[in-house]
């Protein structure tokens, strides 16, 4: 009986102990809402919104060439198609370059606002939120306030 007061009393101090250490550990690491970032994010909206009007521009350029090709009965409309196609397939990479360099952008402001409040609050690890259930430092609403006063 004496041996289990001592493992009882052994556990609930190696207990105590790892639940006060739980708060030390709390304190280092944060976390962080990517999608409520972008959506709330002003600069990010934009580059949405503008990317949004560029595709909107190769989707009409590419109805209208299907309407001039169809509207089309010369001997020519091979070369007629081809250069159509010629066409797209410029408009196409170059809004996919565009589409690839705003987005880079995008996520490394992301990511230096992350690692600026997480370094002025002394967060050594932040992950993202749906990954923790608990303990951790929510930096979300910090890092937006970062990014949109930029």
């Amino acid at each position: 009986m004496n041996n289990f007061k001592t493992i009882i009393s052994l556990a609930a101090i190696i207990m105590s102990v790892l639940i006060s250490n739980t708060g030390a550990f709390a304190e280092e690491i944060g976390t962080v809402d990517i999608n409520k970032i972008v959506n709330n994010y002003s600069k990010a909206q934009e580059v949405v919104a503008d990317l949004k009007v560029k595709e909107s521009e190769l989707q009409k350029f590419v109805a209208e060439a299907r309407k001039d090709l169809k509207s089309n009965t010369t001997s020519d409309k091979k070369v007629l198609e081809d250069k159509y196609n010629k066409e797209l397939k410029q408009k196409s990479d170059a809004f996919k370059q565009e589409e690839i360099k705003q987005l880079s952008v995008i996520q490394e402001n992301i990511a230096t606002a992350i690692k600026n409040v997480a370094d002025t609050k002394n967060i050594k690890s932040v992950f993202k939120k749906e990954s923790m259930i608990m303990g951790a430092q929510d930096l979300t609403d910090e890092v937006i306030k970062t990014l949109n006063t930029k």
